[in-house]
């Protein structure tokens, strides 16, 4: 028997649902583009290769897979059964649990050509036009709260870096070489910072100091004609003639 995921919701109505759940800005258009491109906007979309009496796959609205159902996440979001993740409510609160633990949409949403891959994009055939209309409906008829705050462009959103996998992690290797290169520059400061004590310069002047009277010692020492030296056994006969 084949399954029926139901009707598909309207986009003002997606977005007010994630709103609620706590996107906002760019992130609640980048929401519901997402949500359209897993589930058509239908709670009840459920994709599994397995038998449905083993609850596992992809659940509802933001197609959240069955491995964030955890203890953990129920008590954060209120819920019992994993069933409930095909209610929008409750699978948009579950969607925002992820977004926030992640800091972002990647990568659990995020898409190659095939389908999801950790280096893909989450924008990947994402419809963003669609979705900034959706939310710019739902903010004209009332249906988001006094929170809502409009995204950063009038077109719709802004796609940040770190939407782009191959940019975001240039740019972590980047702030990764700068903070390096900081730690270096303390290093050298602190360095500098030392040579310009007094004290410094004392020390460094008695060791050259030393250093010079052992290089003339030995200077000297080299240079003696051993014609001149006087064995000791000489100077004690000299000694004892003399007394």
């Amino acid at each position: 028997m084949s399954y029926n995921p139901g009707p598909a919701l309207s986009g003002a109505e997606v977005a007010a649902i994630l709103h609620k759940a706590g996107f906002n800005g760019d992130d609640l258009v980048k929401a519901v583009g997402i949500a359209k491109r897993e589930s058509g906007w239908r709670p009840g979309a459920w994709r599994t290769d397995s038998p449905r009496a083993n609850q596992t796959g992809d659940f509802g609205l933001m197609q959240i897979n069955y491995v964030n159902d955890t203890p953990q996440m129920r008590q954060a979001v209120g819920y019992t059964q994993r069933l409930q993740l095909l209610d929008a409510s409750v699978n948009a609160r579950v969607a925002y649990q992820i977004y926030s633990r992640n800091r972002g949409f990647a990568p659990a949403w995020s898409v190659g050509d095939a389908g999801w891959t950790a280096s893909g994009s989450p924008l990947n055939k994402v419809n963003l036009n669609d979705a900034a209309a959706a939310v710019r409906e739902a903010q004209a008829k009332g249906m988001l709260s006094p929170s809502y705050t409009p995204p950063s462009t009038g077109g719709g959103t802004t796609i940040g870096l770190d939407d782009i996998p191959l940019v975001g992690g240039v740019l972590s290797g980047v702030v990764g070489t700068a903070g390096g290169v900081v730690d270096s520059a303390q290093a050298v400061g602190g360095f500098v910072a030392k040579l310009l004590e007094a004290n410094t310069w004392v020390r460094v002047s008695k060791v050259i100091g030393g250093a010079v009277a052992i290089g003339v010692g030995v200077a000297l020492i080299a240079n003696v004609n051993p014609a001149t030296v006087i064995p000791l056994g000489k100077v004690g006969k000299a000694v004892a003639a003399a007394t």
